[in-house]
């Protein structure tokens, strides 16, 4: 059953699937260092942020012998220095309305201080294990693009980061103010949109602007599933309808990829991705409701095994819904969400879906244990003494993060106060089908055995996140956040070892001080 989870990160193709609508709660700071002249503004915004902390010790089950079945525990500080300057002109002209130039450049990404031990995470992607840093790998353009503005009429061309919908398949990775935790990187495409306004044609009220039809096409620089620098090649093209009203906002999009690895393996997917985001208010109180369902269909070459020796087809969809009260003094969110598993290896069809790692469930379970374990289990798998040589497909085992084969309730709650936030929140979860660890099922004799040896079970555990944070303008023009977060994770029978034994609790500890200007 090796192949159970090859296509868990599988839908993370679609990371750069759609042009950019706000992602849900999203409050981000409106920089302040904007230069007027005439017709045109000139901003110079950015952000520093550090991030430290300590996780616990994670119990994994390793290929060589000679190691401790364990992640060690880790303390680790990384860093970001952004910059987002953009020019915008509006000329006196009937046609053109507004011309811009974009950019989102990170010139320091990375960490500056990892834990020892952390080979075992070399599949998983942007693992804390760089110590350089000031190396050139850690410079990341992310958008560097021309847009058009008419009063009917968009035209983006050029380098740019994708969001959708809440952002559980396209993520441009900006963090949404009231999460756990934070993102990291975001979709990044060379990408030409056209959005045409078709209901200014009759009006030119202010709902007339509510309604877009988007056509984009992609050309794929760098998502979890393909990476340009390591021979990748993805191109995509998609048709959305959007529309954005006083209410908030909903859409619709269709979007058909192709893609080919550097030893010539070819996927071929389309997707179908629905969303609604909705506030309805009532004085002091404010109500949100917001889901997004997505499909998958198509064929992949990546993944064989020894009935399928062509490839498999793809079936597979997820579900996320989320309703949020908001008074003055409170709010409380309440997030289910379910990601499609497989439980038939050799049916010829694979129900597997992984999110996207920046849509934030919690701060251990997914972004951190999943991510880990998963990345464990690429790593037997290319260890020599397992096949001689790492079977097909096995380097898209790991999830990054991203919520695979699990239903999830995550209610929380945060109190707000004159310049704090206090948030607490309970996350349990499931598999949707049991959890499988493909090496260990392989070196079982094809038994449905968990990551850590044990029979293959549907218990994830469950999370408790706590987390303090205040907010701060410096002087006017800089925006301070720290936060200060906790969380404990206590695991399900899905990580029990062959004695039935589950691994202890895991506790991490992290600071965030950001910087934007």
């Amino acid at each position: 059953m090796r192949s159970v989870r090859l296509l868990l990160p599988l839908l993370l193709v679609l990371m750069s699937a759609a042009p950019a609508a706000a992602s849900s709660g999203e409050d981000e700071w409106k920089s302040k260092t904007t230069i007027l002249f005439d017709r045109f503004a000139l901003n110079l915004g950015g952000e520093l942020r550090f991030i430290g902390g300590r996780i616990g010790e994670i119990g994994v089950e390793l290929a060589d012998p000679n190691r401790a079945d364990r992640i060690p525990t880790e303390g680790f500080l990384t860093y970001r220095l952004r910059w987002t300057p953009s020019l915008v002109w509006k000329p006196d002209h009937k046609i053109i309305r507004k011309v811009a130039i974009v950019t989102e450049v990170d010139f320091l990404d990375g960490t500056i201080v990892a834990g020892d031990g952390r080979d075992v995470l070399e599949h998983a992607d942007r693992a804390r294990i760089s110590q350089d840093a000031f190396s050139k790998d850690n410079i990341h353009l992310g958008e560097a693009y021309l847009a058009f503005g008419g009063p009917f009429f968009g035209i983006r061309v050029g380098r740019q980061l994708s969001n959708w919908g809440l952002g559980m398949l396209a993520n441009n990775g900006h963090n949404a103010r009231d999460e756990f935790g934070y993102r990291s990187g975001g979709d990044v495409a060379e990408r030409l949109v056209i959005s045409i306004k078709p209901l200014q044609f009759a009006t030119r009220e202010k709902w007339g602007q509510s309604l877009s039809i988007n056509l984009t096409g992609d050309y794929v620089a760098n998502d979890v599933f393909a990476d340009r620098h390591d021979g990748d090649q993805a191109w995509q093209g998609l048709v959305s309808l959007h529309w954005h009203g006083d209410l908030g906002q909903a859409g619709a999009y269709y979007v058909c990829r192709w893609q080919e690895n550097d030893l010539g393996d070819e996927t071929r997917v389309h997707i179908v991705d629905v969303f609604l985001d909705m506030t309805f208010k009532a004085g002091d109180v404010a109500l949100g409701i917001a889901g997004e369902w997505a499909g998958v269909y198509g064929r992949t070459e990546m993944p064989r095994n020894t009935v399928y020796d062509k490839g498999v087809d793809i079936r597979t969809s997820a579900l996320v819904a989320r309703a949020k009260l908001t008074h003055k003094w409170f709010n409380v969110t309440f997030d289910v969400g379910r990601a499609g598993g497989d439980q038939d290896a050799f049916d010829g069809t694979h129900h597997s879906f992984t999110m996207n790692p920046n849509y934030r469930v919690g701060l251990l379970l997914f972004p951190e244990v999943m991510k880990a374990t998963t990345a464990v289990t690429a790593f037997n798998m290319a260890d020599p003494t397992y096949a001689g040589s790492p079977p097909r497909g096995f380097d898209v085992i790991p999830t990054n993060g991203g919520v695979s084969n699990a239903i999830y309730a995550f209610p929380r709650i945060t109190g707000t106060f004159p310049h704090l936030d206090l948030s607490v929140g309970f996350l349990v979860a499931r598999a949707e089908v049991p959890l499988v660890d493909p090496y260990q099922a392989a070196i079982m004799g094809g038994a449905a055995t968990g990551p850590r040896g044990g029979p293959a079970s549907k218990d994830l555990g469950y999370e408790v996140d706590i987390a303090a944070k205040t907010q701060w303008e410096l002087g006017g023009w800089v925006l301070l956040t720290a936060a200060l977060e906790y969380a404990y994770w206590r695991p399900g029978s899905s990580f029990s070892d062959v004695t039935g034994a589950k691994p202890d609790g895991v506790h991490l500890v992290q600071g965030r001080l950001h910087l934007q200007w």
